[in-house]
């Protein structure tokens, strides 16, 4: 199966050396993991999933930061020989200046 999809962000931009990175994690007693990157529209699509539930996280990094800026997960139950759809809405802090 597969997942594709949109990453929409609900306030403000990706900053622009930022990422925004898509894991599926297979829901298992062996947890298996498959990624990918969206495009500039926030498209993407991970191919080549075996059947089952999965975990998706979808998930913005900034050079610098310690932490992701911004995460998001679903679960998404994935059919063999289909494509599952989704939309996943991201909401970004606002990156305010230091006092």
């Amino acid at each position: 199966g597969s997942i594709r999809g949109t990453v929409e962000i609900q306030n403000g931009t990706i900053p622009e050396q930022g990422k925004l990175l898509l894991r599926a994690k297979k829901l298992d007693t062996n947890p298996v993991y498959f990624s990918a990157e969206t495009d500039p529209r926030g498209q993407f699509v991970i191919y080549n999933l075996p059947a089952g539930t999965y975990e998706l996280t979808a998930t913005v990094f900034v050079p610098g930061l310690r932490e992701p800026l911004a995460q998001k997960s679903e679960q998404l139950a994935i059919e063999a020989g289909s494509t599952t759809k989704t939309i996943i809405k991201l909401s970004l802090p606002s990156l305010r200046p230091g006092p």
